[in-house]
């Protein structure tokens, strides 16, 4: 959805350009991040939007982040837009033109990952998709149909489409998976049930918890996650942040991080969202945390 948002910080110093990449058919628009710092191999995020909104929302609303981390640890990011604003998920029952239209936006962002190791000598081996509300249930279907494409997912605001109903035919195969899921959601409900955006229904969903589950039992974890309560730096915000995280060697990881009290909005110190998308958490830096997590496919 369409959401204005304001960050304290100005974006860093390198070129924000727009480009277009012709796929199946269709044309889609896409914005990249070129740092001022330059790497040989750049590692790349691929960061989507909401339903309803674009690439710059996206880019404002993660606080220009993933661009400071490109500056700082050489990287790419690149901000596609879906067709009409949306993004063709697993859900069966949404209003979205590219739903109606059947788009494979799953094969344009491979593609547009390989457009990107071929301009920017991206390394292939270090690509992260990631997402927010439909941009997180895209992520979501990229890693059930095409496990192998991107080295790690990131998920915000989103839950994994019920079996009833789901459209996407999962691999089967575990993934690298990070979750962020506030408690207070008013748009994808934590315990499940049914995701309404300005009172439209758009599919039904599991709970966070068996979201989470879902990518956990995947990767075979049988024992319980380890436990992080972050600090509550901001106590004015009337919300904290709990992190589990599944790891062991030879296995995917996942993290689930739920924000207690959280809205539909990224956590993160310097953000301002609008009332209706519940309350915000200023505890820790969302983005910093999904490269963090990102960050460990590579370095350890």
């Amino acid at each position: 959805m369409a959401v204005s948002v304001a960050a304290a910080q100005e974006p860093p110093p390198g070129a924000f350009v727009e480009k277009v990449s012709f796929f199946n058919g269709g044309q889609y628009r896409y914005y990249v991040y070129e740092p001022v710092t330059k790497v040989e191999t750049p590692w790349l995020v691929i960061l989507l939007h909401g339903s309803g909104s674009n690439g710059k929302v996206a880019r404002a609303g993660s606080a220009f982040e993933f661009e400071k981390l490109a500056e700082e640890h050489g990287g790419i990011v690149v901000y596609p837009e879906g067709y009409e604003k949306h993004w063709n998920d697993c859900r069966p029952d949404t209003d979205f033109a590219t739903a109606r239209d059947g788009k494979h936006d799953v094969g344009f962002l491979v593609n547009l990952k390989s457009d990107m190791m071929r301009t920017y000598n991206v390394d292939p081996d270090r690509v992260l998709l990631a997402g927010t509300s439909n941009g997180a249930h895209m992520v979501y279907r990229a890693a059930l149909e095409r496990p192998a494409s991107f080295a790690a997912y990131a998920a915000f605001a989103a839950n994994l489409t019920i079996d009833e109903t789901v459209k996407c035919i999962p691999s089967g195969i575990p993934v690298d998976m990070m979750i962020i899921a506030g408690t207070d959601d008013p748009v994808s409900p934590y315990q499940g049930g049914t995701v309404s955006v300005f009172g439209k229904l758009q599919g039904d969903v599991r709970s966070a918890q068996a979201t989470a589950n879902y990518w956990v039992d995947l990767a075979g974890y049988d024992t319980p996650p380890g436990e992080i309560e972050h600090l509550d730096v901001n106590e004015e915000d009337e919300s904290t942040v709990t992190s589990y995280i599944w790891s062991a060697e030879g296995k995917p990881r996942v993290h689930f991080m739920t924000v207690n009290g959280g809205g539909h909005v990224l956590p993160h110190p310097d953000m301002t969202f609008p009332p209706f998308f519940g309350n915000a958490n200023k505890d820790v830096n969302g983005p910093r945390m999904m490269w963090e997590f990102f960050a460990g496919t590579f370095e350890d």
